[in-house]
């Protein structure tokens, strides 16, 4: 896979607009958040004490929201936009954990 960098001009520009998609994009789906410790995973509480795993929240939805990069002005990401359903995407305490109907 070719590695597509940003320059840092472009960095500058499009954070912003990410940054901002991602608050926007949290708010939208706040209200389905869950504690990960309402899954009760056996392994998890011996990495992670019971505050941590109560505090940090993930949401499941059927197709992980993606960014419009391209209407960001990072023309070279459209094809990302439109891909592949990547399993997971976040950023911490929150992560949207992509829930296939086929298992």
């Amino acid at each position: 896979m070719a590695h597509i960098g940003l320059t840092p001009e472009e960095f500058h520009t499009a954070y912003p607009k990410v940054q901002a998609w991602i608050q926007k994009t949290l708010a939208a789906y706040e209200k389905d958040a869950q504690p990960i410790a309402s899954m009760r995973f056996a392994r998890l509480p011996l990495y992670f004490d019971h505050t941590s795993l109560e505090s940090a929240r993930f949401i499941p939805i059927d197709r992980v929201p993606m960014p419009p990069l391209a209407a960001m002005g990072l023309d070279r990401f459209a094809a990302f936009e439109q891909g592949v359903p990547y399993p997971h995407f976040g950023r911490p305490p929150v992560i949207f954990v992509f829930c296939s109907h086929d298992r």
